[in-house]
């Protein structure tokens, strides 16, 4: 494949995966409104409950902190969703002022400084840029402009909460209609702010008419600079039409038209004039960007200042899911034979910094380049360096994203469940005065009996013949009866290979001739047999969830089933996870329980290993001899050693598993043996169980403690199942 078309295909694989983090995010908008539909629901029942312990409950509800833990996962998923929903590559030019981003773009664009402001004097680009690769006879932009709105909130009121201006315009009208407030303080950087103000102020006249303008406009190629530049070609300032400016993109193509669909973004270089600046940079690479270029031109002696340090910082901070050591490069700017006027030769300075970049480890990136950014041919290696880092990895960063987006859905589903299941309980009140307590003391102890006498009557039920697998005849017949549908499955599914067909596969070629394809066919039935055996899992699993029914009956058939409708192994997950963790080992002994199955592979794998060691091709492979033979007699030899081999291994099989019909019931009562043990045979069962039950009286013995709180109860119940069942979906 091309270039082109290997970026296509990156392009491509991504946008399965955006629709997955959309629907996360419609997930999530969804039960942030539920959360909202609980809350109101909450205000209205704490002016009608009449029970103190009810209000208090409800009172410690924080739905602002869950909210909050939405909101970031939000965050994450929606750079997410930016990310995967690009049509193009995205590379973004980070540095500051003059260090030669727009000259490295005019390089790999053949964009002019017209179009691409390079500022040799001062910081000229004033908007974020963003350059298209786009077959086109002639290079045009598209221009996005603020709204009224937008351009105060972002550019004016910013800069009253920095300078303490005092009180805020609440338009941008009364910002332009009044003087600005007096600068209290002095500095150069308040000063530099200040002057941007005066700036906004003073020729406001000449973008005002812009903010009128559609969202987008296109542009013609002569029109570009008064748009992304604060001057003209000769570096004056009298351009402010940017200051209405959101963001420019430039369609052209680039002189080396096979790189496919990718996009340079120029963000204005970090300065001293404008507030903000920063933010602009985190928010550009965390939510458009695909990988980050810094550009940096050793100048004199001064080599990496701190400045330069806390523009990797800002940069850094942009994705904290993802270093940005993981997807960018460092571009050193190299000035030979003074292709930069009035700047001198640098090669020295850049094998220097070069050298301590890759050392010192403060600034941490995957590759440090020394180009010289005015050289079309240099620019070139570099853009071919970053694309080849993209088409190696890019896949592997998504993926690591979308682990970090797994991640957070994991973390907030928890606590929303933790939540949740604390909103749920808000209506479970324990017995406070005398006559309840005594009450709830004779309750509890017939139900502590109706458990203990039906757990016992269960393994009464279920106790095996005999202790003694190989004596044993409890509910032998299933296991009898599967085992004898394998092999009789085995025996007819043996897919041996007919001579011709042997004949045919030698004839087809390959290494090993004929042992080759005598050792390949012997694994084959091995994997054969064992694939057939794993079928015994449906029914192992069908028995143990059959006895797992029985056992929550043992539950739902007394008050205790009042606490939910779920019924089978499903309750007892529900009392896995009901049950608090405070009462940890009632919570295990219900969670063991509903986590035990038998399967063939852990449960009697093993017992077959012997009877198949003579289908395995690294201990039997050399039985087959191929010499002194024709190409006929040696197919028909394989097929006859093969039916040989597949026999005995199916006999022996057979004798292996012979005895074991009673290990099942064997397993199961033992499971449940012991889960009666955890749960009703010690004190401290006893402990947990009347702690537990006491917490939920008013929802296990309804009619004796649930009837004060029904009708406030319903709607709420309601709602939280709502939400616990909007809080399960897919990750991404």
């Amino acid at each position: 494949m091309s270039r082109e078309q290997r970026i296509e295909s990156i392009i491509q694989k991504r946008k399965p995966q955006a629709e997955k983090v959309r629907r996360a995010k419609k997930n999530l908008s969804n039960l942030q409104s539920i959360l909202d539909e609980v809350e109101s629901c909450r205000e209205k029942t704490l002016q009608r409950a009449e029970d103190p312990a009810i209000r208090e409950k409800l009172s410690n509800l924080r739905f602002s902190a869950e909210r909050d833990k939405i909101r970031r996962c939000l965050d994450i998923l929606t750079r997410l969703e930016s990310r995967f929903s690009r049509d193009t590559l995205t590379i973004a030019f980070v540095g500051r002022a003059g260090q030669g981003k727009s000259r490295l773009i005019q390089s790999l664009t053949g964009l002019t400084k017209s179009e691409v402001p390079d500022g040799a004097i001062d910081n000229c680009t004033g908007v974020k840029c963003t350059v298209c690769h786009a077959i086109s006879d002639e290079p045009y932009g598209e221009v996005s402009f603020h709204t009224k709105q937008s351009f105060l909130e972002e550019n004016i009121l910013p800069y009253y909460d920095e300078l303490n201006l005092g009180v805020k315009p609440s338009s941008l009208s009364e910002f332009i209609s009044n003087p600005l407030p007096r600068l209290g303080r002095s500095g150069a950087e308040a000063e530099s702010y200040y002057a941007f103000l005066q700036k906004c102020h003073s020729n406001y006249s000449q973008f005002e008419n812009l903010f009128e303008e559609d969202t987008r406009k296109r542009i013609s190629r002569g029109e570009i600079r008064e748009y992304v530049a604060q001057t003209d070609d000769d570096n004056k300032r009298s351009y402010f039409k940017y200051l209405a400016v959101r963001e420019v993109k430039i369609f052209c193509s680039f002189p080396k038209n096979d790189v496919g669909r990718i996009a340079l973004i120029d963000l204005p270089g970090l300065g001293d004039t404008v507030l903000g600046d920063k933010d602009r940079i985190r928010r550009s690479l965390g939510h458009d960007v695909d990988f980050a270029l810094f550009i940096y031109m050793p100048q004199g002696t001064r080599i990496l200042q701190e400045e330069h340090y806390k523009l990797y910082d800002t940069a850094n901070d942009a994705l904290t899911e993802l270093p940005i050591s993981k997807w960018s490069y460092m571009t050193l700017n190299q000035v030979v034979s003074s292709n930069v006027e009035g700047i001198a030769s640098n090669t020295g300075l850049c094998d220097e910094i070069k050298q301590r970049i890759e050392t010192q480890g403060r600034i941490k990136v995957l590759k440090c380049l020394i180009a010289d950014c005015t050289d079309e041919t240099a620019a070139a290696q570099v853009l071919k360096s970053v694309l080849d880092e993209l088409e190696a990895n890019l896949i592997n960063l998504d993926n690591e994203y979308s682990q970090v987006g797994n991640a957070a859905i994991k973390n907030l589903q928890a606590e929303l469940k933790l939540f949740f299941d604390q909103a749920k309980h808000a209506f479970a009140i324990a017995p406070t005065d005398k006559d309840d307590i005594r009450k709830f003391r004779e309750l509890f102890k017939k139900l502590r009996s109706q458990i203990s006498n039906n757990l016992k009557a269960l393994l009464v039920e279920i106790r095996p013949t005999d202790l003694d697998a190989s004596a044993n005849v409890k509910d032998t017949e299933f296991f009898k009866v599967t085992i004898k549908s394998i092999i009789q499955q085995c025996r007819e599914d043996n897919e041996i290979p007919t001579s011709d067909e042997i004949l045919e596969i030698y004839n087809g070629g390959g290494s090993g001739g004929f042992p080759a394809i005598f050792a390949k066919e012997l694994d084959h039935l091995r994997i054969n047999i064992r694939r057939n055996f794993t079928s015994a899992d449906n029914g192992l699993r069908d028995y143990v969830d059959s006895i797992k029914f029985k056992v929550a009956e043992c539950f739902t058939e007394t008050p205790l089933g009042n606490l939910t409708p779920l019924r089978g192994t499903e309750f007892l997950k529900f009392m896995a996870e009901e049950i608090p963790s405070t009462e940890k080992h009632l919570k295990e002994a219900f969670h063991t329980l509903y986590s035990f199955d038998m399967t063939y592979k852990r449960n009697f794998q093993y017992r077959i290993l012997k009877s198949l060691e003579n289908l395995d091709s690294g201990r039997n492979a050399g039985i087959f001899e191929a010499k002194g033979k024709t190409d006929q007699a040696n197919s028909q030899s394989i097929k006859n050693i093969l039916e040989a081999l597949h026999r005995g291994a199916i006999c022996a099989c057979e004798e292996a598993l012979e005895g074991l019909e009673g290990e099942p019931s064997l397993a199961v009562y033992a499971e449940i043996d012991d889960f009666r043990d955890q749960v009703v045979g010690s004190d401290n069962a006893i402990d947990c169980w009347e702690d537990f039950t006491r917490e939920r009286s008013s929802q296990i013995w309804l009619e004796e403690f649930g009837q004060k709180v029904k009708e406030e109860k319903k709607e709420w119940v309601q709602l939280i199942d709502k939400a616990i069942s909007a809080n399960k979906f897919d990750l991404i």
